[in-house]
């Protein structure tokens, strides 16, 4: 985990998909959850100063649908996304030539669970699983602490 930034994406993906929430990344200079704009025209922008980045490299940027994941007691863990659809994750890369945006590689796509593993669930499932792994932990302590 770690800090990150945000940025809004004002500019036409290459898989055209248009991201109606905020994506983070990790390569701006701030590092404190500040926002960034990435304009139509190509121009990062500090949204607090509203000056232009003169950035220089590869900025990548990223997001996904996914709000919690829980195990479960007995089968899968369960995951619960945030817009009711199938789990989903979007990751793009920028190149900058100081400050002048050269090309946008990425893709938002779905993502493939191992139903062995995970499933996905609405919340009220979610809500369920979580507090029965809750209960379970608790008394797997409780008995280890019966026990000595």
């Amino acid at each position: 985990m770690g800090v990150f930034d945000y940025l809004r994406c004002e500019h036409r993906l290459p898989d055209g998909w248009v991201p109606t929430k905020e994506l983070q990344t990790k390569d701006t200079p701030a590092q404190w959850m500040e926002l960034y704009v990435l304009r139509e025209d190509g121009t990062l922008v500090d949204e607090k100063s509203g000056e232009a980045v003169p950035f220089h490299g590869c900025l990548e940027f990223y997001t996904s649908n996914w709000s919690g994941s829980c195990p479960t007691v007995d089968g899968p863990s369960v995951i619960v996304t945030d817009d009711g659809q199938p789990p989903w994750s979007a990751e793009y890369e920028a190149l900058f030539d100081r400050g002048k945006l050269i090309r946008i590689d990425g893709r938002r796509s779905v993502d493939v669970l191992d139903p062995a593993k995970v499933r996905w669930v609405n919340w009220t499932e979610f809500a369920a699983a979580s507090a029965e792994w809750a209960a379970h932990q608790a008394a797997a302590r409780d008995a280890a602490a019966e026990s000595q």
